[in-house]
């Protein structure tokens, strides 16, 4: 992540929260806050996307997880319809996800 160290050099003090939206820009953001010996600042840390190594990090980091099965049903519903000839009843769908609070 060499954008990031650009992005905050004329800031003052570190942010206060960073949300990534996927885990490669997440692993960026860690490399940065320890480089510049913020990981016991009090910043908060959120991502997109939830893994179970987040739960072992020294650092707390929020997530959204996605509920994945339901996406990927959703996903070959639509596609069967389609392949089908049909339309798809929806052609938008909102599925829930949770937050998930570490910190």
């Amino acid at each position: 992540m060499r954008c990031l160290p650009r992005s905050v050099a004329g800031w003052d003090a570190p942010p206060k929260a960073m949300f990534t939206a996927a885990c490669g820009l997440l692993e960026g953001v860690l490399r940065y806050i320890s480089e510049h010996n913020l990981l016991t600042s009090d910043i908060r840390i959120a991502s997109f996307d939830d893994h179970y190594l987040y739960d072992s990090l020294s650092i707390p980091i929020d997530t959204v997880e996605q509920n994945v099965p339901a996406l990927a049903q959703a996903c070959f519903s639509m596609l069967t319809t389609m392949i089908a000839g049909e339309d798809p009843a929806d052609s938008q769908l909102i599925l829930p996800a949770t937050l998930r609070l570490r910190g």
